[in-house]
């Protein structure tokens, strides 16, 4: 037998011999794609949401019928209730990215529960459902810390396209990056927040992108959307 306490311990003891077959195979999986037959991919975006920009991403994004999954910072869901409860009026996904965007290098269970709760409780003091999706900062996170997450009833999204663009990429290099990578079921990592000029370049790169993707047939989705196009059996 082993423990599992959901939201306050996670599994510490060694587990007795013959309950082996209780243990999960595997670490908890992180979602970087779906496989799907529909032409449909999510567009992400971490670190906001803020005052500045959200508000045009939304804008955008709704101008093309387009839906996304906005992973939110606690530290900034405190300062901004007011643009989360405009995500959600304008039918985008809110998913959790934890509090302070630590990176969990170790592998602390307890540091992921901490950031995760904290974030989950700055998010709905804005008046929002519970999220369940969970962006571990720079996708780091051990078994542990897997485990963790999913304990408190998170699903770990992850992404298959990444154009750099909170590392300097230019808006070019950003049509670029995801031109090629993009396909069906294609999970995209972009960022809304913190404010600077990078998020120009995101705006101006999701300017072409989203009129060129649409024309091509492709619908672009939340993830939690994207999800429910998975092929079953495969």
């Amino acid at each position: 037998m082993f423990l599992l306490a959901l939201g306050l311990h996670l599994l510490t003891a060694l587990t007795p011999v013959g309950a082996a077959s209780k243990l999960p195979a595997a670490p908890p999986k992180v979602i970087g794609s779906v496989s799907t037959t529909e032409k449909k991919i999510a567009f992400t975006f971490d670190d906001g949401p803020n005052v500045q920009y959200t508000p045009q991403f939304i804008a955008l994004l709704r101008k093309y019928d387009a839906h996304a999954t906005f992973f939110l910072l606690g530290l900034h869901a405190q300062e901004n209730p007011q643009i989360i409860r405009r995500l959600r009026a304008a039918g985008m996904e809110i998913g959790n990215h934890g509090m302070r965007h630590r990176y969990l290098r170790a592998d602390n269970a307890q540091a992921a529960i901490s950031e995760v709760r904290d974030g989950e409780q700055a998010i709905l003091k804005s008046g929002v459902p519970r999220p369940s999706l969970y962006r571990l900062p720079g996708g780091i996170g051990g078994p542990r810390v897997r485990l963790a997450v999913t304990a408190l009833g998170y699903r770990l999204v992850g992404w298959s396209v990444d154009p750099r663009d909170s590392m300097g990429a230019s808006t070019a290099r950003i049509v670029a990056a995801v031109r090629q990578g993009i396909a069906p079921g294609a999970i995209v990592l972009m960022h809304d927040g913190p404010p600077n000029a990078e998020r120009e370049r995101t705006l101006a790169a999701l300017r072409q992108l989203l009129p060129e993707l649409k024309a091509q047939g492709y619908q672009i989705c939340s993830v939690g959307e994207l999800l429910k196009s998975a092929r079953t059996g495969s």
